[in-house]
Protein backbone atom coordinates (compact mmCIF):
# COMPACT_ATOMS: atom_id res chain seq x y z
CA UNK A 1 0.00 0.00 0.00
CA UNK A 2 1.65 3.40 -0.92
CA UNK A 3 0.83 6.64 0.27
CA UNK A 4 1.86 10.15 -0.41
CA UNK A 5 4.01 12.13 1.78
CA UNK A 6 1.03 14.30 2.55
CA UNK A 7 -0.57 11.56 4.13
CA UNK A 8 -1.18 11.30 8.25
CA UNK A 9 -1.42 8.02 10.46
CA UNK A 10 0.24 4.29 10.35
CA UNK A 11 -0.73 1.82 7.71
CA UNK A 12 -2.41 -1.39 8.35
CA UNK A 13 0.58 -3.24 8.39
CA UNK A 14 2.33 -0.87 10.69
CA UNK A 15 -0.40 -1.28 13.33
CA UNK A 16 -0.44 -4.97 13.00
CA UNK A 17 3.25 -5.21 13.53
CA UNK A 18 2.94 -2.78 16.26
CA UNK A 19 0.19 -4.92 18.25
CA UNK A 20 2.51 -8.11 17.55
CA UNK A 21 5.14 -6.33 19.21
CA UNK A 22 3.18 -4.72 22.19
CA UNK A 23 1.93 -8.49 22.57
CA UNK A 24 5.22 -10.18 22.69
CA UNK A 25 6.28 -7.68 25.23
CA UNK A 26 3.49 -8.36 27.73
CA UNK A 27 3.48 -12.44 27.24
CA UNK A 28 7.01 -12.18 28.31
CA UNK A 29 6.15 -9.63 31.25
CA UNK A 30 3.07 -12.05 32.23
CA UNK A 31 5.20 -15.00 32.22
CA UNK A 32 7.76 -13.34 34.46
CA UNK A 33 5.62 -12.08 36.83
CA UNK A 34 3.71 -15.47 37.08
CA UNK A 35 7.24 -17.23 37.76
CA UNK A 36 7.98 -14.75 40.11
CA UNK A 37 4.87 -15.31 42.19
CA UNK A 38 5.08 -18.94 41.98
CA UNK A 39 8.75 -18.42 43.31
CA UNK A 40 7.30 -16.48 45.81
CA UNK A 41 4.74 -18.95 47.41
CA UNK A 42 7.46 -21.81 46.78
CA UNK A 43 9.85 -19.85 49.02
CA UNK A 44 7.22 -18.72 51.60
CA UNK A 45 5.51 -22.16 51.55
CA UNK A 46 9.39 -23.14 52.62
CA UNK A 47 9.79 -21.16 55.24
CA UNK A 48 6.57 -22.14 56.96
CA UNK A 49 7.07 -25.45 56.80
CA UNK A 50 10.63 -24.84 58.01
CA UNK A 51 9.07 -23.26 60.58
CA UNK A 52 6.46 -25.81 61.30
CA UNK A 53 8.78 -28.36 60.93
CA UNK A 54 11.06 -26.97 63.92
CA UNK A 55 8.12 -26.64 66.09
CA UNK A 56 6.87 -30.33 65.69
CA UNK A 57 10.48 -31.50 66.79
CA UNK A 58 10.50 -29.10 69.60
CA UNK A 59 7.96 -31.66 71.22
CA UNK A 60 10.38 -33.82 72.18
CA UNK A 61 12.14 -31.61 74.17
CA UNK A 62 10.31 -32.16 78.02
CA UNK A 63 8.88 -34.86 77.84
CA UNK A 64 11.84 -36.93 78.96
CA UNK A 65 13.25 -40.53 78.37
CA UNK A 66 10.74 -42.81 76.82
CA UNK A 67 8.22 -40.03 76.98
CA UNK A 68 8.83 -39.97 72.90
CA UNK A 69 7.37 -43.63 72.71
CA UNK A 70 4.35 -42.77 75.06
CA UNK A 71 1.29 -43.60 73.61
CA UNK A 72 2.78 -44.64 70.35
CA UNK A 73 0.77 -48.22 70.12
CA UNK A 74 2.17 -50.87 68.26
CA UNK A 75 -0.11 -51.05 65.53
CA UNK A 76 -0.33 -47.57 65.04
CA UNK A 77 3.56 -47.30 64.54
CA UNK A 78 3.75 -50.45 62.20
CA UNK A 79 0.64 -48.77 60.05
CA UNK A 80 2.45 -45.59 59.18
CA UNK A 81 2.66 -44.57 55.83
CA UNK A 82 6.02 -43.45 55.26
CA UNK A 83 6.68 -40.44 53.25
CA UNK A 84 8.11 -40.28 49.92
CA UNK A 85 12.20 -39.25 50.93
CA UNK A 86 11.91 -39.88 54.49
CA UNK A 87 13.71 -43.63 53.95
CA UNK A 88 17.04 -42.58 54.31
CA UNK A 89 16.33 -41.28 57.67
CA UNK A 90 14.37 -44.79 59.17
CA UNK A 91 17.00 -47.59 57.12
CA UNK A 92 19.44 -47.65 59.53
CA UNK A 93 16.96 -47.72 63.43
CA UNK A 94 14.73 -50.39 64.70
CA UNK A 95 10.91 -49.79 64.71
CA UNK A 96 10.34 -49.23 68.58
CA UNK A 97 6.91 -48.59 70.77
CA UNK A 98 5.14 -48.20 73.77
CA UNK A 99 4.32 -51.89 75.11
CA UNK A 100 1.57 -50.01 77.42
CA UNK A 101 -0.41 -48.37 74.94
CA UNK A 102 -3.59 -49.69 73.77
CA UNK A 103 -4.48 -49.91 70.01
CA UNK A 104 -5.72 -46.49 69.02
CA UNK A 105 -3.72 -44.38 71.36
CA UNK A 106 -1.45 -43.28 68.92
CA UNK A 107 -3.65 -41.15 66.99
CA UNK A 108 -3.42 -38.94 70.32
CA UNK A 109 0.39 -39.60 71.26
CA UNK A 110 3.02 -36.73 72.00
CA UNK A 111 4.53 -37.87 68.72
CA UNK A 112 1.21 -38.97 67.21
CA UNK A 113 1.17 -41.83 64.76
CA UNK A 114 -1.04 -40.70 62.24
CA UNK A 115 -0.42 -37.28 60.25
CA UNK A 116 -1.75 -33.88 61.35
CA UNK A 117 -3.38 -31.25 59.48
CA UNK A 118 -1.79 -27.85 59.55
CA UNK A 119 -2.79 -24.78 58.40
CA UNK A 120 -0.49 -21.64 58.05
CA UNK A 121 -1.27 -18.62 55.67
CA UNK A 122 -4.10 -20.45 53.72
CA UNK A 123 -1.62 -23.40 52.98
CA UNK A 124 -2.55 -27.02 54.29
CA UNK A 125 0.10 -28.57 55.69
CA UNK A 126 0.83 -32.25 56.98
CA UNK A 127 3.20 -33.20 59.58
CA UNK A 128 4.20 -36.80 60.93
CA UNK A 129 6.13 -38.29 63.63
CA UNK A 130 8.59 -41.18 63.34
CA UNK A 131 10.60 -42.58 65.56
CA UNK A 132 13.32 -45.41 65.43
CA UNK A 133 16.16 -46.79 67.76
CA UNK A 134 19.13 -46.77 66.93
CA UNK A 135 22.80 -47.10 68.99
CA UNK A 136 26.05 -44.25 68.86
CA UNK A 137 29.51 -45.93 69.17
CA UNK A 138 31.70 -44.25 71.23
CA UNK A 139 33.82 -43.47 68.59
CA UNK A 140 30.86 -40.88 67.69
CA UNK A 141 30.25 -42.62 64.08
CA UNK A 142 26.63 -42.67 62.56
CA UNK A 143 23.53 -43.94 64.75
CA UNK A 144 22.91 -47.28 63.11
CA UNK A 145 21.84 -50.69 64.22
CA UNK A 146 25.91 -51.85 63.12
CA UNK A 147 26.86 -50.17 66.83
CA UNK A 148 24.16 -52.53 68.43
CA UNK A 149 26.80 -54.58 69.12
CA UNK A 150 29.68 -52.17 69.56
CA UNK A 151 31.67 -51.58 72.28
CA UNK A 152 30.40 -48.73 74.95
CA UNK A 153 27.26 -48.08 72.84
CA UNK A 154 25.06 -45.92 73.74
CA UNK A 155 21.02 -45.93 72.83
CA UNK A 156 19.23 -43.01 71.04
CA UNK A 157 15.93 -42.99 69.40
CA UNK A 158 16.05 -41.42 66.16
CA UNK A 159 13.30 -38.81 65.65
CA UNK A 160 11.85 -37.36 62.46
CA UNK A 161 9.32 -34.98 61.56
CA UNK A 162 8.15 -34.71 57.62
CA UNK A 163 6.07 -31.71 56.44
CA UNK A 164 4.31 -31.93 53.51
CA UNK A 165 2.50 -29.13 51.38
CA UNK A 166 1.58 -28.63 48.25
CA UNK A 167 3.01 -26.02 45.50
CA UNK A 168 3.31 -26.19 42.13
CA UNK A 169 7.41 -25.49 42.39
CA UNK A 170 8.11 -29.11 43.02
CA UNK A 171 7.93 -32.22 41.32
CA UNK A 172 4.34 -33.59 41.18
CA UNK A 173 3.35 -30.52 43.04
CA UNK A 174 3.64 -32.23 46.39
CA UNK A 175 6.68 -30.26 48.44
CA UNK A 176 8.72 -32.41 51.75
CA UNK A 177 10.42 -31.13 54.36
CA UNK A 178 12.35 -33.38 56.76
CA UNK A 179 13.89 -32.91 60.49
CA UNK A 180 15.95 -35.12 62.58
CA UNK A 181 17.05 -35.10 65.93
CA UNK A 182 18.91 -37.93 68.29
CA UNK A 183 16.79 -38.25 72.20
CA UNK A 184 18.29 -40.73 74.71
CA UNK A 185 15.99 -42.77 76.15
CA UNK A 186 17.08 -41.92 80.01
CA UNK A 187 15.00 -41.14 82.16
CA UNK A 188 16.61 -37.71 83.12
CA UNK A 189 19.38 -35.89 81.32
CA UNK A 190 21.92 -34.79 83.34
CA UNK A 191 22.23 -31.11 84.40
CA UNK A 192 24.56 -29.37 86.73
CA UNK A 193 24.03 -29.93 90.48
CA UNK A 194 21.87 -27.58 92.32
CA UNK A 195 23.19 -24.10 93.42
CA UNK A 196 24.31 -23.51 96.79
CA UNK A 197 24.25 -21.21 99.51
CA UNK A 198 28.18 -20.30 99.94
CA UNK A 199 29.07 -19.67 103.86
CA UNK A 200 29.70 -16.04 104.68
CA UNK A 201 33.70 -15.32 105.61
CA UNK A 202 32.72 -12.25 106.86
CA UNK A 203 31.90 -11.41 110.58
CA UNK A 204 30.05 -8.50 109.45
CA UNK A 205 27.19 -8.80 106.82
CA UNK A 206 28.40 -6.96 103.18
CA UNK A 207 26.08 -4.63 102.43
CA UNK A 208 27.67 -4.58 98.66
CA UNK A 209 27.02 -8.27 98.16
CA UNK A 210 24.52 -8.88 95.55
CA UNK A 211 22.36 -11.78 95.18
CA UNK A 212 22.44 -12.26 90.92
CA UNK A 213 25.44 -13.51 89.65
CA UNK A 214 27.43 -11.39 87.27
CA UNK A 215 26.84 -12.23 83.71
CA UNK A 216 30.44 -11.12 82.46
CA UNK A 217 31.66 -13.99 84.88
CA UNK A 218 29.89 -16.64 81.53
CA UNK A 219 31.16 -14.96 78.89
CA UNK A 220 29.73 -18.12 76.74
CA UNK A 221 26.48 -19.68 77.62
CA UNK A 222 25.10 -23.02 76.26
CA UNK A 223 21.84 -23.24 75.72
CA UNK A 224 22.42 -26.94 76.36
CA UNK A 225 22.25 -27.10 80.64
CA UNK A 226 24.13 -30.40 80.79
CA UNK A 227 27.32 -28.19 79.39
CA UNK A 228 26.52 -25.08 81.24
CA UNK A 229 28.92 -24.55 84.10
CA UNK A 230 27.10 -25.02 87.34
CA UNK A 231 26.13 -21.40 88.85
CA UNK A 232 26.99 -20.35 92.19
CA UNK A 233 24.36 -18.25 92.60
CA UNK A 234 22.26 -18.96 95.36
CA UNK A 235 21.97 -15.82 97.99
CA UNK A 236 24.59 -15.98 100.87
CA UNK A 237 23.91 -15.06 104.50
CA UNK A 238 25.61 -12.30 103.93
CA UNK A 239 22.67 -10.96 101.69
CA UNK A 240 19.47 -9.54 103.37
CA UNK A 241 16.74 -10.78 101.18
CA UNK A 242 14.33 -7.69 99.81
CA UNK A 243 11.07 -8.73 101.15
CA UNK A 244 8.40 -10.00 99.08
CA UNK A 245 6.39 -7.85 96.85
CA UNK A 246 2.75 -8.83 96.52
CA UNK A 247 2.11 -11.56 93.76
CA UNK A 248 -0.57 -9.71 92.25
CA UNK A 249 -1.56 -6.17 90.98
CA UNK A 250 -3.83 -3.64 92.49
CA UNK A 251 -6.51 -5.66 90.97
CA UNK A 252 -5.62 -9.06 91.67
CA UNK A 253 -4.53 -10.15 88.21
CA UNK A 254 -2.03 -13.13 88.22
CA UNK A 255 1.56 -13.13 87.76
CA UNK A 256 3.06 -14.27 84.31
CA UNK A 257 4.65 -16.86 85.31
CA UNK A 258 3.79 -18.26 89.63
CA UNK A 259 6.32 -21.69 90.34
CA UNK A 260 5.31 -22.57 94.16
CA UNK A 261 8.02 -25.74 94.93
CA UNK A 262 9.08 -24.28 97.81
CA UNK A 263 11.31 -27.93 98.87
CA UNK A 264 13.51 -29.84 97.69
CA UNK A 265 15.71 -30.15 94.25
CA UNK A 266 13.64 -30.38 90.88
CA UNK A 267 16.32 -30.88 87.98
CA UNK A 268 17.12 -28.10 86.96
CA UNK A 269 14.77 -25.89 88.58
CA UNK A 270 11.72 -25.71 89.81
CA UNK A 271 11.34 -22.87 87.04
CA UNK A 272 13.13 -24.19 83.85
CA UNK A 273 13.25 -21.56 80.81
CA UNK A 274 14.96 -23.04 77.85
CA UNK A 275 13.89 -20.96 74.76
CA UNK A 276 14.27 -18.43 71.76
CA UNK A 277 11.81 -15.67 71.55
CA UNK A 278 10.13 -16.12 74.76
CA UNK A 279 8.44 -12.78 75.50
CA UNK A 280 6.60 -12.44 79.13
CA UNK A 281 4.99 -9.57 79.98
CA UNK A 282 3.97 -9.73 83.84
CA UNK A 283 5.65 -10.72 87.38
CA UNK A 284 7.97 -14.20 87.25
CA UNK A 285 8.00 -15.77 90.53
CA UNK A 286 9.46 -18.95 92.06
CA UNK A 287 9.19 -19.71 95.97
CA UNK A 288 12.22 -22.21 95.36
CA UNK A 289 14.88 -22.02 92.30
CA UNK A 290 14.88 -20.54 88.79
CA UNK A 291 16.66 -21.22 85.48
CA UNK A 292 16.42 -18.79 82.15
CA UNK A 293 18.69 -19.44 79.59
CA UNK A 294 18.00 -18.99 75.76
CA UNK A 295 18.03 -16.28 72.76
CA UNK A 296 15.77 -12.56 72.09
CA UNK A 297 13.98 -13.44 76.22
CA UNK A 298 12.38 -10.47 77.39
CA UNK A 299 10.99 -10.08 80.74
CA UNK A 300 9.11 -6.77 81.73
CA UNK A 301 8.87 -6.04 85.01
CA UNK A 302 10.58 -8.20 87.24
CA UNK A 303 11.79 -11.32 88.01
CA UNK A 304 11.74 -13.62 91.53
CA UNK A 305 13.41 -16.23 93.37
CA UNK A 306 14.14 -17.36 97.20
CA UNK A 307 17.04 -19.92 96.72
CA UNK A 308 18.90 -20.00 93.57
CA UNK A 309 18.70 -18.22 90.03
CA UNK A 310 20.60 -18.40 86.91
CA UNK A 311 19.72 -16.20 84.38
CA UNK A 312 22.02 -16.12 80.84
CA UNK A 313 20.88 -12.78 79.53
CA UNK A 314 22.33 -9.84 80.94
CA UNK A 315 19.72 -7.58 79.21
CA UNK A 316 16.70 -9.24 81.25
CA UNK A 317 15.78 -7.75 84.25
CA UNK A 318 18.60 -8.69 87.20
CA UNK A 319 16.70 -11.69 89.70
CA UNK A 320 15.89 -10.01 93.25
CA UNK A 321 15.87 -12.13 96.20
CA UNK A 322 12.59 -12.31 97.98
CA UNK A 323 11.33 -14.62 100.91
CA UNK A 324 8.87 -17.61 100.20
CA UNK A 325 4.79 -16.41 100.09
CA UNK A 326 2.11 -18.65 99.99
CA UNK A 327 0.16 -19.79 97.39
CA UNK A 328 -1.65 -17.03 95.74
CA UNK A 329 -4.96 -15.79 95.84
CA UNK A 330 -6.80 -16.45 92.37
CA UNK A 331 -5.73 -20.15 92.31
CA UNK A 332 -8.74 -22.70 91.97
CA UNK A 333 -9.61 -25.53 94.22
CA UNK A 334 -10.18 -28.48 92.19
CA UNK A 335 -12.87 -29.99 94.78
CA UNK A 336 -14.67 -27.44 94.60
CA UNK A 337 -15.71 -27.96 91.32
CA UNK A 338 -16.92 -31.73 91.48
CA UNK A 339 -20.78 -32.36 91.90
CA UNK A 340 -22.17 -30.60 94.23
CA UNK A 341 -19.15 -28.14 95.41
CA UNK A 342 -19.52 -24.76 95.73
CA UNK A 343 -17.29 -23.70 92.63
CA UNK A 344 -19.95 -26.29 90.62
CA UNK A 345 -23.12 -24.87 92.30
CA UNK A 346 -21.56 -21.22 91.35
CA UNK A 347 -21.78 -22.74 87.83
CA UNK A 348 -25.53 -22.89 87.94
CA UNK A 349 -26.62 -24.46 84.29
CA UNK A 350 -23.32 -23.83 82.67
CA UNK A 351 -22.26 -26.72 84.79
CA UNK A 352 -21.39 -29.99 82.95
CA UNK A 353 -19.58 -32.93 84.69
CA UNK A 354 -18.00 -35.37 82.49
CA UNK A 355 -19.14 -39.07 83.85
CA UNK A 356 -16.60 -41.15 85.33
CA UNK A 357 -17.90 -43.87 82.78
CA UNK A 358 -16.85 -42.09 79.75
CA UNK A 359 -13.31 -42.43 80.91
CA UNK A 360 -11.13 -44.77 78.78
CA UNK A 361 -8.31 -46.27 80.70
CA UNK A 362 -8.34 -43.05 82.86
CA UNK A 363 -8.11 -40.73 79.74
CA UNK A 364 -11.33 -38.32 78.41
CA UNK A 365 -10.72 -37.19 75.58
CA UNK A 366 -12.34 -33.37 74.56
CA UNK A 367 -13.49 -33.15 70.78
CA UNK A 368 -15.74 -31.63 68.87
CA UNK A 369 -19.57 -32.08 70.52
CA UNK A 370 -18.48 -33.83 73.35
CA UNK A 371 -19.84 -31.58 75.90
CA UNK A 372 -22.98 -28.63 75.35
CA UNK A 373 -22.69 -25.82 73.77
CA UNK A 374 -23.91 -24.05 76.89
CA UNK A 375 -21.45 -25.38 78.78
CA UNK A 376 -19.57 -22.82 80.99
CA UNK A 377 -17.64 -25.41 83.37
CA UNK A 378 -16.59 -28.64 82.52
CA UNK A 379 -15.49 -31.03 85.45
CA UNK A 380 -13.36 -34.20 84.37
CA UNK A 381 -12.69 -36.75 86.75
CA UNK A 382 -9.86 -38.50 84.91
CA UNK A 383 -7.33 -37.50 83.03
CA UNK A 384 -7.89 -35.51 79.81
CA UNK A 385 -6.51 -35.22 75.79
CA UNK A 386 -7.85 -31.96 74.27
CA UNK A 387 -8.14 -32.63 70.53
CA UNK A 388 -10.22 -29.07 69.37
CA UNK A 389 -10.99 -25.56 70.83
CA UNK A 390 -11.78 -25.23 74.65
CA UNK A 391 -14.50 -22.44 75.05
CA UNK A 392 -15.56 -23.11 78.68
CA UNK A 393 -13.52 -23.91 81.88
CA UNK A 394 -11.91 -27.10 82.12
CA UNK A 395 -10.79 -28.63 85.22
CA UNK A 396 -9.95 -32.26 85.84
CA UNK A 397 -8.52 -34.33 88.30
CA UNK A 398 -5.95 -35.64 86.20
CA UNK A 399 -3.67 -34.61 84.16
CA UNK A 400 -4.33 -32.24 80.21
CA UNK A 401 -2.31 -32.97 77.36
CA UNK A 402 -2.84 -30.42 74.22
CA UNK A 403 -0.94 -31.97 71.05
CA UNK A 404 -2.86 -30.54 68.57
CA UNK A 405 -1.77 -27.54 67.00
CA UNK A 406 -3.70 -23.92 66.20
CA UNK A 407 -5.68 -24.77 69.73
CA UNK A 408 -7.52 -22.22 71.19
CA UNK A 409 -8.77 -22.30 74.81
CA UNK A 410 -10.65 -19.71 76.57
CA UNK A 411 -12.39 -16.75 76.05
CA UNK A 412 -10.95 -13.78 74.87
CA UNK A 413 -13.70 -11.50 76.16
CA UNK A 414 -13.77 -12.76 79.58
CA UNK A 415 -10.44 -14.93 80.05
CA UNK A 416 -11.08 -14.76 83.92
CA UNK A 417 -14.19 -17.45 83.54
CA UNK A 418 -11.43 -19.40 81.41
CA UNK A 419 -8.60 -21.15 81.22
CA UNK A 420 -7.19 -24.89 81.92
CA UNK A 421 -6.99 -26.38 85.52
CA UNK A 422 -5.64 -29.80 87.00
CA UNK A 423 -5.31 -31.16 90.13
CA UNK A 424 -2.77 -34.07 89.37
CA UNK A 425 0.34 -33.94 91.61
CA UNK A 426 2.04 -35.36 87.73
CA UNK A 427 4.81 -33.84 86.06
CA UNK A 428 3.82 -32.86 83.78
CA UNK A 429 0.03 -32.33 85.20
CA UNK A 430 -0.43 -29.94 81.77
CA UNK A 431 1.05 -30.13 78.60
CA UNK A 432 0.64 -27.92 75.80
CA UNK A 433 2.87 -29.55 72.98
CA UNK A 434 0.87 -28.70 69.59
CA UNK A 435 1.92 -25.55 68.08
CA UNK A 436 0.37 -22.06 67.66
CA UNK A 437 -1.90 -22.17 70.70
CA UNK A 438 -3.90 -19.37 72.10
CA UNK A 439 -5.02 -19.28 75.41
CA UNK A 440 -7.53 -17.27 77.13
CA UNK A 441 -7.25 -17.58 80.84
CA UNK A 442 -4.90 -18.93 83.49
CA UNK A 443 -3.51 -22.51 83.17
CA UNK A 444 -2.59 -23.87 86.67
CA UNK A 445 -1.07 -26.86 87.91
CA UNK A 446 -0.46 -26.13 91.48
CA UNK A 447 -0.05 -29.53 92.71
CA UNK A 448 1.93 -30.68 89.68
CA UNK A 449 3.87 -29.26 86.69
CA UNK A 450 3.21 -27.29 83.48
CA UNK A 451 5.27 -28.08 80.46
CA UNK A 452 4.96 -25.45 77.23
CA UNK A 453 6.55 -27.29 74.45
CA UNK A 454 4.80 -26.15 71.27
CA UNK A 455 5.97 -22.90 69.60
CA UNK A 456 4.69 -19.72 68.49
CA UNK A 457 1.96 -19.69 71.16
CA UNK A 458 0.21 -17.37 73.28
CA UNK A 459 -0.97 -17.65 76.78
CA UNK A 460 -2.86 -14.39 77.66
CA UNK A 461 -3.67 -14.93 81.75
CA UNK A 462 -0.39 -16.05 82.99
CA UNK A 463 0.94 -20.09 84.35
CA UNK A 464 0.44 -21.01 87.87
CA UNK A 465 2.29 -24.19 88.89
CA UNK A 466 4.12 -26.30 91.24
CA UNK A 467 6.75 -26.53 88.56
CA UNK A 468 7.32 -25.40 85.25
CA UNK A 469 8.98 -25.77 81.99
CA UNK A 470 9.02 -23.68 78.93
CA UNK A 471 10.82 -24.79 76.01
CA UNK A 472 9.22 -24.00 72.85
CA UNK A 473 10.34 -20.92 70.79
CA UNK A 474 8.67 -17.46 70.11
CA UNK A 475 5.97 -18.14 73.39
CA UNK A 476 4.31 -15.04 74.81
CA UNK A 477 3.04 -15.20 78.39
CA UNK A 478 1.46 -11.44 79.45
CA UNK A 479 -1.29 -11.11 82.25
CA UNK A 480 -3.25 -8.11 82.68
CA UNK A 481 -6.54 -7.03 84.79
CA UNK A 482 -9.08 -8.97 82.71
CA UNK A 483 -7.42 -12.13 83.73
Amino acid sequence: MNRSADDDGFTLIEVIVAIALISIVLTSMTAFFVRGQILGDHYAGRQDAVRLATAALARTDGLGGDGVLTGRDQGGVLAQTVVAGVESYLTDGEQIWDDDAQAGDGATAALPTVPVQVTVNQVAYTESWYVRRCWLATSRSTCNLINATASGKMEFYRIVVAVQWRDRGCPAGRCSYFLATLVSPADDPIFPLPPTAAPSTSATPSASASPSPSVSATPSVSPTPSVSPTPTVSPTPSVSPTPSVSPTSSGGTPAAIWVNHTSGYVNPAAMWVSSAGLTVNGLVHSNSDLRIEGSSLAVSPRIEYVTGQYVSDSSLPAPVAVTATTSPSWVRVVSQYAPGGSAATAAGAGYYAVPASACTSGTWTYAAGSVPATATVVYVPCSVNVTTNVSPLLVATGTITVNSASVTIGNKANPKSTGLVSGSSAVPAIQIAGSYAVVYGNVQALAGGVHLLGSYSTFQCGITADTAQIRGSSITITTDSTC
